[in-house]
């Protein structure tokens, strides 16, 4: 059945969409560094089919060894390359990612952290987002056994490089969700030989620094850093900060046998601002809503509740790789993190405090014969959280109504076997088997009487609800057929179709019901939700020449009983459930990257280059009450672009955009829309032998707009008389007008 808006069928849309992006020309695939000459601003990495993966180092060269691997996957990944990035802040995921296509990143509390991100509209629906990625530290596990994660936890200073695996090029990692997997890989003591100190200041008292330090000495290699970072906040009640300290010892055992140990603390801490009706944002976007007030809003009272979040993490790695020889390898990973997570809600919900314990093993063997590669992996994964909820009292912990023990445990296994067929073309086959738990065990004493707090009579009421244990399993089963095409050793054609799967987590089947902007939850309950499925149909191509680089996917999916998060009318309580009718998500994701011009201002090889993303993402309802309407909270059409001057004695500017050109439905039956919104963003920067300072302005026209919204149902029957949608607390403000200043010393 067509499926239309403004008279197009999505096929035209789509095909429209490409044609734009093409006339667009919109990010590239590899960035490049202010101070190499012109001939080498473009790197050059051969892709020589088909690599062998038994080539990867721990003490190697990690970044060849990546480009290697991402230019033989059958389907979308990126690389960004962090010292490519130019001098900038790079404090989050967007400063990191916002010129990755396939990648976006909303930021959901007013430019702080916890920032909504999905890739091919992989949990998108959180509020905020804490599921669909999976998320890595050079290659082990971050996210919690049941799948969800903590984004706040993530620190990009430590990274040299950061890999995105789009959808299923993902599988080897444990992914097997649509939206793939994100690894962070750590920077070497070989890349710094010695200390670098940073410092940056800037607007709304943000301050911070890092310290580094790495060295190599023989067959040993050493990597330390420790960050710090605070802010005040655009908005009222916006405060934040982060401590991360992480070590890294690589050493090579033997000629045949390296090793790394990683250890890594982070403790992040930050305010939850909340949304606003769009009135309130208009007339003061750095306000924070004060609950039911007829008739400017309904929402959390954020005033009284102090809604906040605070998180520690310790954790423990271990990866070794074992040469068995020219050919074959072996690798095998552990990992233990503990995590003490407390996230103060508004008082609809109360206080979730969770305390986790997360273990990990994997393994994985790999051969090289003749025209082909196999290899064969398997990851277990296993945590238990003792998770309770308490009533909000005035922002503080009130009395538990809610205690339950949960464990998860993950089983995957995975085979892959490429075969070259000609020095041209490639054909790859690959399965995941996966087998995960989802276990409740409701430890609370009486569940007859669980407390709830009544703003209204200042005292507990009492409700009963009854034992909420449940224990679920699941079980995946994901293959991937594809074909790689090499046009030439840097640029090739590619073709896929795959299944992927994704569990709930625990977020999504513990459900806390009937509570209002005055009241507790008056209700607690379990709820039995199936993994999501879905089919997906890729193409694509990646390359360069000598002044281009680009990147270009375009997919079509089909999923079977997709997760949706929405939030009720008021927007302080989220429900979870399966879509009973099937979803649609298609898209392109196009990055490209040139040179516009050399020599400009003098011989000595300057230079100006442009950059840009675009990403079209098509999602919507395929049957059932919704049929035909956007699935809410994707903007449809994403743009990001960056134009830049290099001069070759270290310094460069640049002007970049972010642009949502078309507004964004924030319900299913898409009745109210987050308006469409564009700003712009400066960036200069100086580095010389062993300084380098820079200057970042953000959003400098002081636009008014918001970064995200609330997803819901259905906004358009008023929940109370009197009440239209209008009232609804549902626009996330983004930041205004900003500015940070740095500088880094290099001993």
């Amino acid at each position: 059945m067509k499926h239309s808006t403004y008279g197009l069928t999505r096929s035209t849309q789509l095909a429209l969409a490409l044609a734009s992006a093409v006339i667009l020309t919109p990010i590239s695939a590899q960035s490049m560094d202010s101070n190499e000459s012109t001939e080498e601003s473009l790197k050059t990495y051969e892709l020589n089919p088909y690599i062998v993966r038994s080539q990867t180092t721990i003490l190697g060269d990690a970044l060849e060894d990546a480009f290697a691997k991402h230019g033989n996957l059958a389907g979308g990944s990126n690389i960004v390359e962090m010292d490519e990035l130019g001098l900038r802040r790079t404090l989050t995921l967007k400063d990191a990612l916002e010129l990755a296509p396939g990648v976006i990143i909303q930021d959901f509390f007013g430019s702080n952290d916890l920032p909504r991100f999905f890739v091919r509209g992989s949990g998108i629906q959180s509020n905020p987002q804490k599921r669909g990625i999976e998320f890595l530290l050079d290659g082990i596990p971050l996210n919690f056994a049941d799948g969800s994660f903590a984004i706040s936890l993530l620190d990009v200073r430590q990274a040299s490089f950061i890999e995105v695996f789009r959808g299923s090029n993902a599988l080897q990692y444990g992914a097997s969700s649509l939206g793939g997997a994100i690894n962070i890989v750590s920077k070497k003591g070989i890349d710094l030989n010695g200390t670098e100190i940073s410092a940056e200041a800037g607007s709304f008292g943000y301050v911070g620094g890092s310290v580094s330090h790495g060295i190599r000495s023989g067959k040993t290699d050493v990597f330390s850093i420790v960050s710090y970072n605070k802010a005040d906040g655009y908005r009222d009640h916006n405060t934040s900060s982060r401590l991360n300290a992480q070590v890294n010892l690589l050493w090579q055992i033997n000629k045949r046998w390296e090793n790394g140990l990683y250890l890594t603390f982070t403790d992040a801490k930050f305010d939850v601002a909340g949304p606003l009706t769009w009135q309130q944002l208009q007339e003061d976007p750095t306000q924070v809503s004060s609950g039911m007030n007829i008739p400017v809003s309904i929402g959390p009272n954020v005033v009284r509740a102090r809604p906040n979040r605070d998180t520690e993490m310790l954790r423990v790695a271990n990866k070794s790789i074992y040469r068995i020889n020219a050919d074959t390898q072996f690798s095998a990973s552990a990992y233990y993190q503990w995590a003490d997570d407390v996230f103060t809600f508004p008082v609809a919900t109360g206080v979730q405090d969770d305390l986790h314990h997360d273990f990990g093993l994997s393994a994985e063997y790999s051969v090289h014969h003749s025209q082909n590669t196999f290899l064969a992996g398997a990851r277990l994964s296993y945590g238990t959280n003792e998770r309770s909820f308490s009533a909000n009292v005035n922002g503080e912990k009130g009395e538990t109504y809610a205690e339950n023990e949960l464990t998860a445990t993950n089983l995957m296994v995975y085979m892959e076997d490429a075969y070259q067929f000609s020095e041209k073309l490639t054909g790859i086959l690959s399965f995941q088997l996966s087998k995960n738990t989802r276990d409740n065990e409701d430890v609370f004493a009486t569940p007859e009487a669980r407390p709830s707090w009544n703003y209204g009579r200042q005292s507990y009421l009492t409700f009963s609800s009854p034992d909420t244990s449940l224990d679920l399993d699941f079980t995946g089963f994901n293959p991937k057929a594809g074909l790689v095409y090499y046009l030439n050793g840097v640029s090739h054609l590619y073709a896929n179709i795959s299944r992927s799967y994704e569990p709930p987590t625990f977020d999504e089947l513990f459900v806390r019901n009937r509570g209002t902007v005055n009241s507790g939850p008056m209700e607690v309950k379990s709820v039995k939700i199936d993994a999501q499925e879905a089919t997906t149909l890729e193409f694509g191509t990646r390359g360069q020449n000598d002044r281009l680089s680009w990147d270009l996917s375009l997919y079509h999916t089909k999923i079977d009983g997709e997760i949706l998060t929405t939030t009720d009318a008021f927007g302080v309580v989220g429900t979870t459930r399966n879509s009973p009718d099937t979803t649609i998500h298609q898209g392109i994701e196009f990055g490209f990257g040139t040179t516009l011009a050399e020599n400009l201002l003098t011989k000595e090889g300057d230079r100006l280059e442009f950059k840009t993303v675009y990403n079209y993402s098509d999602f919507y309802f395929d049957e059932g009450i919704y049929q035909g309407k956007k699935i809410a909270g994707v903007p449809e059409h994403y743009v990001a672009a960056d134009l830049t001057y290099h001069h070759p004695f270290g310094f460069n500017v640049g002007l970049n955009t972010e642009w949502v050109p078309e507004a964004t439905p924030t319900d299913h039956r898409n009745t109210i829309y987050n308006p469409s919104y564009q700003i712009f963003g400066f960036r200069i920067a100086w580095k010389g032998e062993n300084w380098s300072v820079f200057a970042e302005g953000k959003n400098v026209t002081d636009e008014t707009y918001a970064s995200s919204a609330l997803v819901r149902d259905v906004v358009s029957s008023p929940p109370l008389p009197g009440i239209t949608p209008a009232h609804m607390t549902t626009f996330q403000p983004g930041t205004g007008a900003n500015f940070i200043f740095g500088a880094t010393f290099s001993l």
